[in-house]
């Protein structure tokens, strides 16, 4: 085997590691989103790289995001979590105006505090909305 050619390998597998650490993130926002706004992890999806196209933010970097203000840890970037103080303000507005509403309910939720879902989540089924 050529050099070249092993290089070109050592690219590929090296894209391929990065490309798994980061889907970890991406299935778990679908899932976030599938849950607070009830509908399908396709359209959860839908709606993320809908609000990255928006926003003009990598995929990735938003769906880290919004599992870090789910699960309040710091993400990889060494901030505390809160989509105010990241590292790219960009993602932080990404966040919060894509995903605001649904992380104040479930912070809402989680003190205890009863909340109705509000009319822009749409009922089981019916699809993801888009915020904003």
């Amino acid at each position: 085997m050529d050099d070249l050619r092993w290089m070109d390998l050592a690219e590929e597998a090296g894209q391929l590691r990065e490309a798994m650490v980061h889907r970890a993130a991406i299935e778990q926002a679908k899932g976030v989103v599938a849950t607070l706004r009830r509908c399908s992890t396709d359209e959860a999806f839908a709606a993320l790289r809908q609000v990255s196209m928006d926003r003009n933010v990598k995929i990735r970097d938003l769906c880290a995001a919004v599992v870090a203000a789910v699960a309040d840890v710091a993400p990889s970037d060494g901030t505390d979590g809160v989509p105010g103080d990241s590292a790219e303000p960009a993602v932080a507005a990404a966040v919060a105006a894509g995903f605001g509403r649904d992380l104040a309910r479930l912070r809402l939720i989680e003190a205890g505090r009863a909340v109705d879902v509000p009319p822009e989540v749409p009922p089981p089924g019916a699809g993801c909305t888009i915020e904003g």
